[in-house]
C-alpha cells in the first residue's frame, strides 16, 4: 500500500489533489481512499489530505500516520510541525520551492528522498493565481510512474470543469506538465 498525505493551507488546494490523485489511481485499477483533515475552516489554515493507494482492498480508517510520500504545497509550514514526521529513509518528500534551501529546516533526522519544484511560480506564471496544487500533481507523476500526467489532466478537467471556465482549467493542465518537467531531486 501507497500513503500519501497532502499538507497546505486552505485554499491551496490539498483536498483537492489528493481526491485527483486518488480518481487517477482508480482509474489504474487500484483501489483507493481519499479525505481530508481540517483544524480551524478557513482560508490559510493547515490542512491535510490522505490517500491510500493499493492494489489490495483497503481496510484502515485512519488518518496517515506513517507516510510513504509527503506533499508539502507550503514550505512555511516546516516551521509549524515536523512535516517529516512517521517517514522513513524510504519516505518522499515533495516541497514546493524554488530550490533545496529548506534542507536546513527539515528534521535532521530525515533521511529520505526529497524533491522540490516551484509549484507556486508556475501556477502564477501559467494559471495567474498561487494554486499549487495541480503543479505539485506534475511533481507526483515524476516521481511516481503509475500516475500518468495524462490521466492526471483528464481529471483536473473532470475536477475544474464546471467550477472554472475553459481557458482556466487548460491552464491547469499546463501548470501539471510544467511542474512535470521542472520537478528536481534535493
Amino acid at each position: 500500500m501507497l500513503e500519501l498525505k497532502f499538507i497546505g493551507r486552505g485554499g491551496l488546494g490539498a483536498k483537492s489533489a489528493g481526491e485527483i490523485l486518488s480518481f487517477v489511481a482508480a482509474e489504474e485499477g487500484f483501489y483507493v481512499q481519499a479525505f481530508p483533515e481540517y483544524g480551524a475552516e478557513r482560508m490559510g489554515a493547515p490542512v491535510k489530505s490522505f490517500v491510500r493507494i493499493s492494489d489490495k482492498p483497503i481496510y484502515v480508517h485512519s488518518y496517515v500516520t506513517n507516510p510513504d510520500v509527503v506533499v508539502l504545497l507550503d514550505k512555511t509550514l516546516m516551521h509549524a510541525f515536523d512535516v517529516t514526521e512517521g517517514m522513513n529513509e524510504n519516505s518522499v518528500l515533495i516541497v514546493n520551492s524554488e530550490s533545496c534551501d529548506f534542507k536546513d529546516k527539515l528534521n535532521p533526522n530525515f533521511k529520505g528522498k526529497i524533491y522540490f519544484v516551484d509549484a507556486s511560480g508556475i501556477s502564477l506564471r501559467t494559471i495567474g493565481k498561487n494554486f499549487p496544487n495541480t503543479p505539485m500533481l506534475g511533481s507526483v507523476a515524476k516521481v511516481f510512474d503509475i500516475f500518468p500526467v495524462r490521466l492526471i489532466n483528464k481529471f483536473v478537467e473532470e475536477k475544474f470543469e464546471k467550477k472554472l471556465n475553459p481557458e482556466s482549467v487548460e491552464k491547469n493542465k499546463q501548470a501539471v506538465l510544467e511542474a512535470y518537467k521542472e520537478t528536481k531531486l534535493c
